[in-house]
């Protein structure tokens, strides 16, 4: 009874022969329990209910389910990844275009924005506000000088990752083409074959992911190097307008310790004026 309660879940969720499925190597055409787990099957919500529908009894089972539904969570996120590198690569001409174009230009000469009643106190948040922007703008430029050998580093750890992963993938495909005993248990028999589904869906989109990485850098190369420059231009601008503000608040504070000045000044000779006159 187990073994066609399994078979009618399988055939309820609608799934065509793994044979058919672009995702899946071909197996034997027999129409088995392991050929009605397809990948069109495997999804999170399919698993989860699933998962739900087990007893305590079926452990196995259960850790298996837990495993895909995790490496569904780690594909999807490859997944992801790889379009936004794809998404840099299609975008680099133009990007590389904009800086040039704005490196062209003679660099811009930074003038504080002073209102005309500004107090020092306004003043000197300028100026603080210009040291965090010359701050941040250093740290661009140091990731940026730093950014050529983490490439390097990367497509060394690309190169040798690559091999490993197409490895594994043969492997997982390996298992999944192989016929599980005939005695084997159907409800693990269903979880170890999406188990193994999920393991393909991962590592195939774990290598795309590499792969796009990889020639992500290719379409950047030219990139790179107009980017550290508009990274200097930017930081000597910065430190520019950071001076022009200290100018402007050590002017401002001297103005107004002289203010001070001459006012204690003037208040202490009035006070000798009301002063009594000293008796003989």
């Amino acid at each position: 009874m187990l073994l066609v309660r399994f078979v009618a879940i399988a055939l309820a969720l609608g799934a065509p022969s793994f044979a058919q499925t672009e995702l899946a190597p071909a197996v034997d055409a027999t129409p088995d329990l392991q050929t009605q787990v397809t990948p069109e099957v495997v999804s999170a919500e399919i698993i989860r209910e699933r998962l739900a529908g087990l007893s305590e009894t079926e452990q196995a089972a259960k850790a298996l389910y837990e495993e895909a539904l995790q490496r569904l969570d780690r594909a999807a996120k490859s997944a992801e990844a790889a379009a936004a590198l794809r998404a840099e690569a299609e975008n680099a001409p133009q990007r590389l275009q904009t800086i040039r174009e704005e490196l062209s230009r003679s660099p811009a000469v930074p003038t504080p924005d002073i209102p005309a009643d500004a107090t020092l106190v306004q003043l000197e948040q300028g100026e603080a506000e210009a040291i965090a922007r010359l701050t941040a703008a250093r740290q661009t430029e140091s990731q940026l000088q730093n950014e050529t050998t983490r490439r390097q580093e990367r497509r060394t750890q690309i190169q040798d990752s690559l091999p490993q992963r197409r490895q594994d993938l043969t492997l997982v495909e390996e298992a999944m083409a192989a016929s599980p005993p005939a005695d084997a248990d159907p409800a693990l028999t269903i979880a170890r074959r999406t188990s193994l589904l999920a393991e393909q869906r991962e590592l195939r989109a774990r290598i795309d992911e590499l792969e796009a990485e990889r020639a992500s850098y290719d379409a950047r190369r030219d990139l790179l190097p107009a980017r550290r420059d508009r990274a200097v231009r930017a930081v000597a601008e910065a430190e520019q307008l950071v001076t022009a503000w200290r100018e402007l608040v050590t002017a401002r504070r001297q103005l107004e310790a002289e203010r001070a000045a001459r006012d204690a000044e003037r208040l202490r000779r009035e006070a000798a004026r009301r002063a009594p006159p000293l008796q003989p």
